[in-house]
């Protein structure tokens, strides 16, 4: 999931995988601003299979948040 989760950051904020990891946030991804938030909650739904409810979407502000909500989906 981690690997998935690295490789959709990567491709929607056009950055190398090596740079994703547990710290990567919108307060220190200088890529990750509204209009490409709305584009990797769009990824991670068409590659999870998922429908983020807006509690969830709103707790999406970081790598490791959003490991946890997807596990919550994987239950």
């Amino acid at each position: 999931m981690n690997e998935r989760l690295q490789n959709i950051m990567a491709t929607v904020f056009d950055i190398k995988v090596e740079e994703i990891n547990e710290q990567t946030s919108v307060e220190n991804c200088e890529q990750w601003d509204s209009l490409q938030h709305m584009s990797l909650l769009v990824a991670i739904e068409e590659e999870f299979s998922i429908c983020l409810d807006d509690d969830e979407v709103l707790r999406m502000k970081d790598f490791t948040s959003i490991i946890d909500v997807l596990e919550t989906h994987n239950q």
